[in-house]
């Protein structure tokens, strides 16, 4: 399923419940990769945060190839030695 696809499948759970990913506050979506304990709805709710996101930036999601690039993804450190 591509990324864009997802926007519309309602959320199975919580406060958004049965509304469409797409419709999610981006901090909630957050709230849902960094807590929830399912594996596959973390990876929706980071594919849904990229896309709307990335969407709000007017780039395309797929750009999204560059580590630390998106909030949902720790930064890598730079040691300054």
């Amino acid at each position: 399923m591509a990324r864009a696809d997802l926007l519309g499948i309602p959320i199975p759970f919580g406060k958004h419940k049965g509304e469409p990913w797409g419709q999610a506050p981006l901090e909630y979506l957050a709230w849902c990769v960094l807590n929830l304990k399912s594996e596959s709805l973390r990876a929706t709710a980071l594919d849904v945060a990229r896309v709307v996101a990335f969407a709000a930036r007017g780039s395309p999601a797929a750009s999204s190839t560059v580590p630390g690039s998106s909030p949902f993804e720790p930064r890598m450190s730079s040691s300054s030695s």
